[in-house]
């Protein structure tokens, strides 16, 4: 499929920083999980990264060091502070897993603006995502583009019912 041998096994390798990449030449892809749902993105000439969270109570004391003064000024003013918490938390994350350093990047340096994240000399393009209730996402890119959502349930009977898809332009 798309010139890709069946073994995608042998063309991942990790960074100094343990971030999974694909040998592919211009191939990115970035894996998540929480609660039911496991996400992946993959990307062609693109570098990118996703997260997902299910929105679970969390005390915001042990994160308090992880987020601008202005960000814990709008997640303690929102209606609903918990899921601005994750929002916030899955841009940061998201952002961190493109730039491939993880958790070796400082959070509290992440501003966010007019969905953008500017670190160092890179600026990643922030999309948030709509998975499910209860549940907050991000995807985060070194450029705009189109993507498309497949939704696979492998709980469902049918295989021909298990994948819907649908195009979203950022």
């Amino acid at each position: 499929m798309y010139g890709v041998e069946r073994n995608i096994w042998d063309y991942i390798r990790y960074n100094s920083y343990q971030r999974p990449y694909l040998t592919l030449p211009g191939y990115d892809f970035n894996v998540s999980h929480s609660g039911d749902f496991v996400v992946c993105a993959i990307g062609k000439n693109i570098r990118l990264g996703i997260d997902i969270e299910e929105n679970r109570k969390v005390n915001f004391k042990n994160f308090h060091s992880l987020m601008t003064p202005g960000q814990w000024d709008e997640i303690n003013r929102a209606n609903n502070p918990l899921k601005e918490f994750y929002r916030y938390w899955t841009i940061k994350e998201s952002v961190i897993k493109a730039d491939g350093r993880g958790f070796a990047i400082s959070l509290d340096e992440l501003e966010v603006k007019n969905n953008s994240v500017q670190y160092e000399d890179e600026q990643w393009l922030v999309t948030e995502l709509e998975f499910a209730n209860g549940y907050s996402g991000a995807l985060a890119t070194d450029e705009w583009s189109e993507y498309k959502m497949h939704e696979i349930d492998f709980y469902r009977s049918s295989p021909a019912s298990r994948v819907r898809s649908k195009l979203v332009s950022t």
